[in-house]
């Protein structure tokens, strides 16, 4: 199983909308093939989703971002973002 990483600056706009709907199309892609997570992470906003398959979570710095599909994965949103 492998974890796939988005960034909001993955996909290419021409507005806002555009690039969060082809974003969520990329999540729903790489669930709907097998993928049990995708991690989205939002360097302007300070939040990381996690996107499974039951589910969507959003995190707000400065929390910590888990997901029930790897139990002991652990983000510390401080940690991700300090450095921006």
């Amino acid at each position: 199983t492998e974890i796939y990483t988005l960034s909001l600056h993955d996909a290419l706009p021409i507005s806002p909308d555009d690039r969060r709907r082809l974003l969520d199309e990329k999540i729903g892609i790489y669930l709907a093939n097998g993928s049990r997570l995708v991690i989205v992470a939002d360097p302007q906003a300070r939040t990381i989703e996690m996107h499974e398959t039951a589910g969507t979570q959003t995190f707000l710095e400065p929390g910590t971002a888990s997901c029930a599909t790897y139990g002991d994965l652990r983000i510390e949103l401080r940690e991700i973002f300090a450095k921006l």
